[in-house]
C-alpha cells in the first residue's frame, strides 16, 4: 500500500460567493520529508465531464496555497474564484497538489463533489448574427443578460471577436482579436435585447481560424471570459501573385520607304485640309448644346435644408434620447446614459458615460457637438 505524504482528513468544501471563493479542509501529513521541497496548494476544478480522482482535470476555479504552518489541521480561507465560461453545469472537485521546485506536479489527493455546480454569470443568450466585411464586422445578438441575484451588479462588461488556432471551449486561450466594443455594466436580474454593433476589424494572418465571440468581465483579476458563442470558422488565404505570361516576339518583316510623287502629296494635303475644316464646324454645331448641358440647376430651399440637415450635429448637452439613438453607433442604451451624465463640457468628457471609450469618441466627433 503506497502511503501518501499528505491527504484529506474527512472535511472538504467550497462556497462561491461573487467573485470569491471560500475553501475548506481536514488536513493530515504522513510523510512530512516528502514535503520538504514542494509548494502545496488547495485547488478548486471544474469540469463538463466527470473527474477521475485519480488524475483530476479541469479548469482551476480557485487556488489556496498552504504554508507549513497550515499543513496539518483544519485550513479555512478564500481565495479568487474564476469560474469557467459557458452555460452548462460542472462537476468539482477539490485537489490537494504539490509542485517541486522542477516544475513536476503531484496530486497528493482529490475529492470529487456528488452535486454539479451552475454559475450564475452574465450570459449571450438567443441568436447571435456575425457578417464579417473587409475591415468591418456587423454582429446582433437577442439577448445579453445579467442572472445573478438583483442587487449583483456586473463589472465593466466587453464583447471580443477572437480568431483562434482551435475551437474555443472554456478557460484559457492565445490567438488574434479581431473586434471589440464596451458595454458597460448591468445590474443583476437585468438584460440588454436587440443589441446591434458595428464594428472595425483587424484581419488575422494568413491561415485558417476558429472564431469565437466572447463576453468578458472586469473583475479583480483582469477582464474575465464569462459566456461565449463558437462562430463559422475563418480562412483566409494569401494573395495570389499575377502570373508572368510569356509574349513570343517575331521580328519585324524590312520596311521599306517609298517617296510618294508630288500628284500624290496634293492630293494627301487637300483631303487633311477638308478634314479640318469639317472637324471645326461639327465642334461648333455641338458647343451650344454642351454648355447648355454644363449649366446647374439652382439649388431650392428644400436642398438647402436636406444638405444643412445631413451636416449638422446633434448636441450631447440637450438633444433628445431620440436624437441622440439616430447618431450611428449609439444604441438607445448609451443615449439614456448620455442624458443621465449631463451637462458635458466637451464632447471628450463622454468618457464618463458607461460603455462609451475613447475609440468610440474618435468614430463619433463630426456627429456630436455641446
Amino acid at each position: 500500500m503506497i502511503t501518501r505524504a499528505i491527504r484529506f482528513n474527512g472535511h472538504v468544501e467550497y462556497r462561491i460567493e461573487g467573485d470569491w471563493a471560500q475553501l475548506a479542509a481536514d488536513l493530515c501529513v504522513d510523510d512530512p520529508q516528502q514535503l520538504e521541497n514542494q509548494r502545496l496548494s488547495l485547488q478548486l476544478l471544474a469540469s463538463p465531464e466527470p473527474i477521475d480522482p485519480q488524475a483530476p482535470q479541469g479548469t482551476r476555479v480557485a487556488e489556496l496555497p498552504l504554508t507549513q504552518s497550515v499543513f496539518t489541521g483544519f485550513l479555512q480561507d478564500q481565495a479568487l474564484a474564476l469560474p469557467p465560461a459557458g452555460d452548462s453545469d460542472f462537476t468539482m472537485a477539490m485537489a490537494l497538489v504539490g509542485q517541486t521546485e522542477d516544475g513536476k506536479v503531484q496530486v497528493h489527493d482529490c475529492a470529487v463533489f456528488n452535486n454539479r455546480q451552475l454559475f450564475a454569470q452574465p450570459r449571450i443568450q438567443g441568436r447571435v448574427d456575425c457578417q464579417l466585411h473587409d475591415t468591418s464586422v456587423s454582429l446582433s445578438i437577442d439577448v445579453i443578460a445579467n442572472n445573478r441575484e438583483a442587487d449583483n451588479r456586473s463589472g465593466s462588461l466587453s464583447l471580443e471577436l477572437w480568431a483562434l488556432n482551435a475551437p474555443y471551449t472554456g478557460g484559457d486561450f492565445t490567438g488574434f482579436p479581431l473586434a471589440s466594443t464596451e458595454l458597460g455594466t448591468l445590474d443583476g436580474q437585468c438584460e440588454w435585447r436587440d443589441c446591434s454593433f458595428a464594428l472595425d476589424l483587424v484581419q488575422p494572418p494568413v491561415g485558417e481560424w476558429a472564431l469565437a465571440l466572447m463576453l468578458r468581465e472586469w473583475t479583480p483579476a483582469g477582464f474575465v471570459t464569462r459566456d461565449f458563442r463558437q462562430l463559422p470558422s475563418l480562412v483566409r488565404e494569401a494573395p495570389i501573385a499575377a502570373e508572368k505570361i510569356a509574349v513570343e516576339t517575331q521580328p519585324m518583316a524590312e520596311f521599306i520607304a517609298i517617296e510618294p510623287t508630288e500628284a500624290e502629296q496634293a492630293v494627301a494635303a487637300k483631303a487633311a485640309t477638308e478634314a479640318v475644316q469639317a472637324d471645326a464646324a461639327l465642334a461648333e454645331k455641338k458647343a451650344p448644346k454642351k454648355a447648355a448641358k454644363a449649366v446647374k440647376k439652382p439649388a431650392t430651399k428644400a436642398d438647402k435644408k436636406k444638405a444643412e440637415k445631413v451636416e449638422e450635429a446633434v448636441s450631447i448637452n440637450s438633444a433628445s434620447a431620440k436624437a441622440l439613438s439616430k447618431v450611428k453607433g449609439l444604441s438607445p442604451r448609451l443615449a439614456d446614459a448620455i442624458i443621465a451624465e449631463r451637462p458635458f463640457s466637451s464632447v471628450d468628457d463622454l468618457q464618463k458615460v458607461r460603455g462609451i471609450g475613447a475609440r468610440m469618441i474618435a468614430r463619433l466627433r463630426e456627429l456630436l457637438t455641446l
